[in-house]
């Protein structure tokens, strides 16, 4: 992530706009040090944003029945 002041990306919006097409790395603004804003790429037009996710979650069966306590609390 790159880290910028925001009279920076004033100056320089649309270079570091037309940048962000080739390396799509976030931006964060400051101002006064502190982060006030990110820019972040769009994902393609016929990509989804949680496709992104799409084999990061593990889900494990064994957990869920592994003490039969849990469902006579019921």
């Amino acid at each position: 992530m790159t880290t910028m002041n925001v009279t920076q990306f004033k100056t320089h919006c649309l270079g570091i706009l037309e940048a962000m097409r080739d390396t799509p790395k976030e931006v964060a603004l400051t101002k006064r040090g502190k982060i006030i804003a990110r820019i972040v790429p769009a994902c393609d037009e016929g990509e989804t944003p949680w496709k992104h996710l799409r084999g990061t979650a593990h889900f494990r069966a064994e957990d869920l029945f592994a003490d039969d306590k849990v469902w006579e609390d019921f």
